[in-house]
């Protein structure tokens, strides 16, 4: 059974009900409530049961039965399936074998991570390293930092499942013997947004080539969708509205001790999860780059990833861990004022309008063509053209205030489910083309199982 079906054999009313006490809203298929995501006094939370969605009208959070086990709950897809199976007294045997396999995954790293935690203050070698860094024990603590011993068998000769530690890639096989990955290494753990340890960091302390190891990734980690400083830096970064991007671990922690708390380091390239969470809880986003042209290089990679435009900091020469130890005067800058300094004018040009190509919102597009046009002298409609493709304005579930009235927004919702499907037929008139019949029919047997929901 896929997860349109099963969202089908439940009602989201039951589901939401389970958790919020819901009051009869406008019309007798909407319910109200205050909304579970934020603060507020006179109740903006609807589910309305006919369309089978919730929607807060204040903060914008909505979506279906699934969207909102995953919110409430913070848990994973395959988490949120599995309690509404359970909801729909659906048995999924492959589906329950996976949650009992991270089940272990997640407890197994939280007893290797206390152990860790507990070895970090018990070695002088680890807490002079440390100390030599400028890193107080509070800090190490706020992070929950560890420290994985010079002994090959620290892990692998323990009362850790064996099979585990091989999976989550926490022991390596080294000739007939199973040693441990991380050795001699200050580790700095990795969390979900609920607490749960998810992978780690290893920075060795000696004169290893490798400096930095980082868990393999798994079913729960992967270094292209967690930040550092995620879960013990988020009450920080939803109080400023605002949050500043590293790239190491250090500069995190420095930032962090000089009073800038809100703050992640950001690992690897490509859409981060963690950072799609950040971005809607922020205004602002700043990136705190490195010295050096990676450094550079990385503003307009991370700039890619991003829904709102950064403001850039900069010391010329410096990481933000040394800038700030040295206490360096830091450089501020707008995105495209930076890439236009530190890159030749055609490099420059070329990396901003591949980050206007994926700004999805056309206020925000349209400040940052304002911007290429200033620095590049090309009007605006020439940039217009190069685009590759058409900012819009969000997706209708965007998560912004709404200002309109529940039933005109769930009346509109259903109009548009309507005008689709008399498009589609007006296409098959055209056409013929049986294709778009198929969906007709797809789209007709939708409406009839919605319309068995309470």
């Amino acid at each position: 059974m896929n997860y349109k079906e099963l969202i089908e054999k439940v009602d989201i009313y039951d589901v939401v009900g389970e958790h919020l006490d819901l009051k009869e809203g406008s019309g007798n298929k909407s319910f109200k409530t205050s909304c579970p995501f934020h603060s507020e006094t006179n109740p903006s939370f609807y589910v309305n049961t006919e369309l089978q969605i919730f929607k807060c009208f204040s903060c914008g959070r909505g979506g279906n039965a699934l969207k909102f086990l995953q919110e409430y709950l913070n848990i994973d897809f395959q988490e949120a399936l599995y309690e509404l199976s359970l909801i729909a007294g659906v048995e999924d045997e492959k589906l329950s074998s996976k949650i009992v396999s991270k089940k272990q995954y997640y407890s197994i790293l939280n007893d290797i991570h206390q152990t860790y935690q507990k070895t970090l203050f018990k070695s002088k070698f680890a807490i002079d390293f440390m100390l030599r860094r400028g890193i107080t024990k509070e800090t190490a603590k706020h992070f929950q930092l560890g420290f994985a011993p010079f002994d090959y068998k620290f892990l692998s000769a323990s009362n850790f499942d064996k099979n585990l530690l091989n999976q989550l890639g926490l022991v390596t096989q080294k000739g007939s013997n199973l040693v441990d990955y991380f050795i001699n290494r200050i580790i700095f753990p990795y969390f979900d947004i609920s607490g749960r340890v998810i992978g780690f960091i290893g920075r060795t302390i000696a004169d290893d080539p490798v400096k930095y190891l980082i868990s393999r990734n798994s079913d729960l980690f992967h270094k292209n969708n967690v930040l550092f400083g995620f879960y013990n830096n988020i009450e920080f970064i939803k109080d400023k509205k605002s949050v500043n991007i590293v790239e190491g671990q250090f500069d995190v922690l420095s930032l962090y001790q000089s009073g800038v708390k809100n703050v992640v380091a950001m690992s690897g390239s490509g859409d981060n999860n963690q950072m799609g969470s950040i971005s809607k809880m922020v205004k602002d986003i700043s990136i705190f780059a490195d010295g050096d042209k990676p450094g550079r290089e990385n503003v307009y990679k991370v700039s890619k990833q991003l829904p709102i435009i950064p403001s850039v900091k900069y010391v010329d020469g410096k990481d933000p861990d040394e800038a700030i130890r040295s206490k360096e005067t830091v450089e501020k800058f707008n995105l495209i004022e930076f890439l236009f300094k530190w890159f030749d004018e055609v490099e420059a040009l070329t990396m901003s309008i591949d980050i206007a190509n994926n700004i999805k919102d056309k206020i925000i597009l349209n400040y940052l063509l304002r911007d290429i046009s200033h620095k590049s002298r090309i009007e605006i409609s020439r940039l217009e053209s190069m685009l590759t493709q058409e900012a819009d304005l969000g997706p209708l579930y965007q998560q912004k205030p709404l200002k309109i009235k529940p039933e005109d927004y769930f009346k509109n919702l259903k109009n548009k489910e309507n005008s689709e499907l008399d498009e589609l037929k007006e296409k098959f008139k055209k056409t013929n083309d049986l294709s778009i019949l198929k969906q007709i029919q797809n789209n007709i047997q939708e409406k009839k199982l919605g319309s068995k929901k309470k």
